[in-house]
């Protein structure tokens, strides 16, 4: 009558690509309750297969890796483009919005200066209180296209 011991714990070893595990088998002894070894079993297994499997799991999970990466990549692109939309049009009107303002100031002060200039040429016809005037109106025109000029550029 042979029983195996449940206090016993299986050994599992490996080596290289071979697993073994061995197991303690005891006897009770005829009317005493001490159990005696009678020796042990081995079994082994190679691991061949299941280490080929992992290897093709690793480089699998690597490539997926890779692949995750530029999704992601590409992805964080595409919504990057698509967030600075907004922006890039803003951009645009802004410029346009530049260069229309910019037409329609640059007549009127071309004609104040152009005005006051011609009047200026002619000083002798007004009154010394209407040229200091002139001339203000001249050298404001004068501020007023450079300051243009400097907010444009």
């Amino acid at each position: 009558m042979s029983s195996r011991s449940n206090r016993d714990i299986p050994i599992f070893e490996q080596e290289q690509q071979i697993r073994s595990v061995t197991i303690a088998v005891y006897a009770k002894e005829a009317n005493k309750n001490v159990l005696r070894l009678e020796g042990y079993i081995r079994a082994s297994e190679t691991t061949r297969y299941y280490s080929t499997i992992l290897a093709r799991l690793h480089l699998k999970l690597w490539i997926a890796g890779v692949i995750a990466l530029l999704l992601i990549s590409l992805s964080s692109i595409y919504l990057t483009q698509q967030a600075l939309v907004p922006t890039k049009n803003t951009l645009e009107r802004l410029k346009q919005l530049t260069a229309e303002a910019s037409l329609e100031l640059r007549n009127p002060l071309a004609r104040i200066s152009v005005a006051s200039d011609v009047m200026l040429s002619h000083a002798e016809q007004f009154q010394a209180s209407d040229t200091r005037k002139l001339e203000m109106i001249s050298t404001a025109a004068k501020q007023m296209k450079r300051l243009l000029e400097e907010l444009l550029s």
